[in-house]
């Protein structure tokens, strides 16, 4: 299907939804300890960050540290992110409790993030709001559909869009 009609569809079935208030979003899921937590001597720095999560909750980047990361970086407008999400929803249950995934959502505004969310059936990812892209420009993304993926220690170990289609390969990599 051309990109182009993707992103018709995505953006039709948005449009179909209702608005959704900004603390509708969450996820039923509870919060791993730390995650509220401010950065310590010990946060690497890429992970040295605070955001907050589609349901308006805090969220510490150093929380991620310990295990091998996942970050997906979407905005609600982009077809080959919504290509993407089936991929990333099995690999979120493959390795749950083995590896953070981390959808981070950019462009848009609440309602459509909380419509992709739910359209792509990633509600069981964690996903940050970060409309300015402040973290995007910490891992140095550009344009959405990109995958950075991180160590136990929160070195990037792989990057880029064309980890689509090996994505599970690439994290049993890092959860050996």
């Amino acid at each position: 299907m051309p990109a182009r009609r993707v992103r018709r569809s995505l953006l039709a079935a948005l449009a179909a939804v209702p608005v959704v208030a900004a603390g509708a979003c969450g996820r039923a899921t509870q919060e791993p300890a730390g995650a509220h937590a401010p950065p310590t001597a010990s946060t690497p720095a890429k992970l040295a960050f605070a955001a907050s999560t589609l349901d308006s909750k805090p969220f510490g980047g150093g929380m991620l540290a310990g295990k091998p990361a996942v970050l997906w970086f979407w905005e609600p407008e982009c077809g080959a992110c919504a290509a993407q999400a089936p991929e990333v929803a099995m690999t979120a249950d493959l390795y749950e409790g083995q590896v953070n995934v981390l959808g981070v959502a950019g462009g848009g505004g609440d309602a459509l993030h909380c419509a992709f969310v739910d359209s792509t059936g990633t509600r069981h990812v964690r996903h940050l709001s970060d409309p300015g892209k402040e973290v995007w420009d910490r891992f140095d993304i550009s344009t959405p559909g990109e995958y950075v993926l991180l160590d136990r220690g929160g070195e990037v170990a792989a990057r880029g869009a064309e980890l689509e289609g090996r994505l599970t390969k690439e994290v049993a990599l890092l959860v050996r």
